[in-house]
Formats: C-alpha cells, sequence, structure tokens
C-alpha cells in the first residue's frame, strides 16, 4: 500500500468532517477571516488571494495544509484528527481541554444544533468515513 502524503491526509481527515468525505469545491470551508490570518501570520504567501485559492486546487490544497499546520503550531491541537474535528471552533480545543462532553448544552452551533451535537457530529462524520477508507480513529469513540 502506497503511504498517503500529508496533502492527501489532510484532503481525507477535512473533507470527511467538513464536506461528507468529498473533496471537492470549498471541502475545508475555510472563511476568509481565517484564510487573511494565514496570509497575515505567514503560513501563506502573501500574494494568494481568497479568490484565487478557490479557482486553483494546487493552491487551495497548499491553503489546507497551511491551515492544518496553524492549528497545531498556533492552536495547539495536536493530532490531524483532533485538529479536522477542532477546526469548525480551534478556540474551544484549548478552552474545553479537547473535551467535546465539556462544551456546555447551551452553546448554540449551527443549524438549530447545539454546538456538542455539532462537534459530535464531526467526529462521527471522521470516524464514518475514515471506517469505510479502512482507518480508524485512535482517540475518539
Amino acid at each position: 500500500m502506497n503511504k498517503l502524503s500529508q496533502g492527501d491526509l489532510v484532503r481525507l481527515y477535512y473533507s470527511a468532517v467538513e464536506n461528507y468525505g468529498r473533496p471537492e469545491g470549498n471541502w475545508l470551508q475555510i472563511e476568509r477571516a481565517a484564510f487573511d490570518d494565514l496570509i497575515r501570520k505567514g503560513f501563506l504567501p502573501k500574494n494568494y488571494t481568497y479568490e484565487g485559492i478557490m479557482k486553483d486546487p494546487d493552491k487551495y490544497l497548499q491553503t489546507a495544509i497551511a491551515y492544518d499546520k496553524y492549528l497545531e503550531k498556533v492552536m495547539g491541537i495536536p493530532t490531524l484528527e483532533e485538529r479536522a474535528i477542532w477546526a469548525w471552533r480551534p478556540g474551544w480545543y484549548k478552552k474545553y481541554k479537547g473535551d467535546i462532553e465539556a462544551i456546555p448544552d447551551d452553546v448554540k452551533g449551527v443549524f438549530g444544533k447545539s454546538a456538542k451535537e455539532v462537534m459530535r457530529s464531526r467526529v462521527r462524520n471522521l470516524r464514518d468515513y475514515l471506517l469505510k477508507a479502512g482507518l480508524h480513529l485512535v482517540r475518539y469513540k
């Protein structure tokens, strides 16, 4: 079996959580503010534009890899699986010590779900996708 590259792994994990395993379009679901932060903090070249990465799959992948490194180095999220799961609200990783169950039930999420429900869904999406791919999540049950 061929070893997957860092880019392949980033694409696999983030698209599983953010886009139901479809690595197409804006599969990272990166927002402009997060993209601008990557430029400002030197994780991406200054000549990258938000519009430009959306049209260029290679630059989009480089942006995804940079975002993953940002979550690791700046936000302190240690593993790829945790970074993919917590990418929706990376500041919460430290706040709740990486424990989804520590998120209060009344914290709002999206689509009528609580934040805890959204995070549980992200774990489930990643776990289910990785199981189909013959891989598994180490930390989350």
